[in-house]
């Protein structure tokens, strides 16, 4: 006689109580439920562990800080740092703005530099501040002219031709290598006049520049300057098949983009940085200058060749010469319009 054997367990349903667990009260089975066998769980496979990757530091670069604005910290400045490493290699291959004053020139100093008149026909005894202008030009020519000089330059390579153009000519030229937004180490009310070349494009923040020249300015002091336009460092040398194209955003934060052709638009390896108007202009107001008088230097030649910087200049004027006289005190800020700027 063939006889079964039914044995019991518990199953547990995903609604059953936990108490439901327990052996000494199991509940209530049905014939369906006795006799299915539990299936088995295929058996797991091992999970392969991974390897963790290591977290990737971001860099914030202090290039794209909003507005521009770098603290400055002596020997802790890429843009510093890199103009300065640019410029020294440019004066070792005797690139523009690197050949020293020839003897014509050092014959008459204020002609080739000053020929509007604007630091009023002559300068001895001056105390004249020469600003981001080494190069063996500036100091020495007007150290020839009679007055007490102090050349500022960030390459020490562009201060060197400053100081081998006095000690052959016996002329007096005090250098101080540092950035033109950084002149805490020159005493303040100081120069009756300064001199600065196309420079100011080599600092992120000019209204930090500005400052910085004001404190060290006498009031009443002239301020004699040239600056790159803002819409020609927006365009490339040469023009396309449909004229010359504005590259670059006006507002922009950071530095820009390295040129595309060589020129006397942009100097190449350096870092640029384009001011608005508003900077330009309206930073000097607010750091208490005013603006005497305003130039367009003429580069520009119709007859050139297409690619040139003078059939370019002939479209887009490259600079901007400014005279603007220390006052006693900074404008008011309510008292002076200026274009509002992007923050």
């Amino acid at each position: 006689m063939w006889t079964s054997k039914t044995t019991t367990s518990p199953v547990v349903c995903a609604s059953t109580p936990l108490a439901f667990r327990n052996p000494k009260n199991p509940p209530a089975t049905t014939p369906s439920a006795t006799n299915k066998k539990p299936k088995k769980k295929p058996a797991k496979k091992p999970k392969k562990k991974r390897k963790k990757k290591p977290k990737r530091k971001r860099i914030k670069s202090p290039l794209r800080k909003r507005n521009n604005r770098l603290p400055i910290v002596a020997g802790m400045n890429p843009i510093h740092d890199h103009n300065r490493a640019a410029w020294d290699a440019r004066v070792q291959q005797g690139q523009r703005f690197t050949v020293a004053a020839t003897d014509d020139e050092m014959s008459r100093p204020l002609e080739i530099l000053d020929p509007l008149g604007w630091l009023g026909g002559a300068v001895t005894d001056q105390r004249i501040l020469c600003l981001g202008a080494g190069g063996g030009r500036h100091g020495p020519m007007l150290a020839s002219a009679g007055a007490s000089v102090t050349v500022v330059d960030i390459s020490p390579e562009m201060l060197r031709l400053d100081a081998e153009v006095a000690e052959a000519r016996g002329l007096q030229v005090e250098t101080v290598a540092t950035s033109i937004d950084d002149l805490s180490m020159l005493p303040a009310a100081e120069y009756d006049a300064v001199m600065q070349p196309v420079s100011t494009c080599y600092v992120p923040d000019i209204r930090i520049a500005y400052r910085e020249l004001a404190r060290v300015m006498k009031p009443g002091g002239v301020y004699i300057s040239r600056h790159k336009q803002p819409t020609s460092l927006q365009m490339d040398l040469a023009p396309g098949p449909n004229g010359f194209v504005i590259e670059e955003p006006y507002f922009l934060d950071g530095p820009l983009s390295p040129a595309k052709r060589s020129g006397p638009h942009r100097e190449q390896g350096t870092m640029e940085f384009l001011h608005r108007w508003g900077d330009l202009l309206g930073g000097l107001c607010e750091a208490g200058f005013v603006i005497e008088a305003v130039t367009e230097p003429k580069f520009g030649d119709a007859s050139a060749a297409p690619g040139t910087f003078e059939y370019r200049s002939h479209f887009i004027a490259p600079y901007i010469q400014l005279r603007a006289r220390r006052t006693k005190q900074p404008a008011a800020g309510d008292a002076l319009w200026v274009p509002e700027r992007k923050e």
